[in-house]
């Protein structure tokens, strides 16, 4: 099909290369940048951008009028501003920060809680615990972004104390404080670098500033291997063995009384494969 313009190499190409017959006139580099601008615009019609984009570009070098309107048609058109990533949903309920205390509660009268299929970053999720006999410690795991896209998990010690019927609830003032843990379980499942080869590290330890009645006198935490089934508090000459009941091998200890102990990993055939001393300064009574 004929078009009526022509390109030397058969092709749109700038303005002094084209040559429009229906006005009878040849547009060179002296045509009037008016010119250039109606060519850029049948061009454009036409689908041919770059044409188009030439023609004009050889009427702002020209020294047009205008010209600042010409280059902003001439630049490439926005993007599609990039989707908002959806806000997370809500945790379920048992896993919801918001409701970390009275889970906490049903941890030590039932257990611990399964994991669901998927873990957030968002989640608060129970990991361990240790039950004495007027207090008690549940671990939990949380994360914290210091900085922007990089959450770093935290252990949460939350403590309780028995009441006189016999359950379980938090003292009149709650302590609730943390400590780093050693391991992301969200990005990296299964992971055993931080144990540096051992069936046990500690992760940290505090002590009660004075004793006080339902409240534990000190906590320590720490990560194990899968070796390790069994976990003990030996102290004062008594061993207080129980199963090592935990999520990702998380574990907490806490004890009433101060005084150094020693915690004690066996394995499955109850042999001795860890043990960490606890050396706490006595708190006042």
């Amino acid at each position: 099909m004929r078009t009526g313009l022509r390109t030397r190499h058969r092709s749109w190409g700038t303005c002094w290369r084209a040559r429009e017959t229906w006005p009878g006139r040849r547009l060179t580099t002296r045509t009037r940048p008016t010119r250039c601008f109606q060519l850029g615009q049948l061009l454009e019609s036409r689908g041919d951008i770059d044409g188009a984009h030439a023609a004009w570009q050889q009427a702002i070098d020209a020294g047009c009028e205008g010209a600042d309107y010409w280059r902003e048609r001439m630049s490439p058109a926005p993007g599609e501003p990039p989707e908002a990533a959806p806000y997370p949903p809500d945790p379920p309920p048992q896993f919801n920060p918001g409701n970390l205390v009275r889970t906490g509660i049903d941890v030590l009268e039932y257990g611990l809680l399964p994991l669901p299929d998927v873990l957030t970053y968002e989640m608060a999720i129970p990991v361990a615990y240790w039950k004495a006999e007027q207090c008690a410690v549940v671990l939990v795991l949380q994360f914290f972004g210091f900085r922007p896209g990089e959450p770093r998990p935290i252990a949460v010690r939350v403590t309780y104390s028995r009441a006189e019927d016999g359950t379980w609830k938090p003292p009149a003032h709650t302590a609730i404080f943390g400590g780093g843990f050693s391991h992301d379980p969200i990005a990296d499942p299964g992971s055993q670098r931080d144990l540096g080869g051992s069936a046990m590290v500690c992760g940290g330890s505090s002590w009660g500033t004075e004793i006080t009645p339902g409240y534990p006198a000190v906590i320590a935490t720490g990560r194990a291997s899968p070796e390790v089934r069994y976990l003990a508090v030996v102290k004062d000459g008594h061993e207080d063995r129980r199963p090592l009941k935990s999520h990702f091998g998380a574990w907490v200890v806490c004890a009433e009384q101060p005084g150094p102990f020693d915690v004690v990993g066996f394995n499955e055939s109850g042999n001795v494969v860890a043990r960490i001393a606890q050396s706490v300064r006595a708190p006042r009574r």
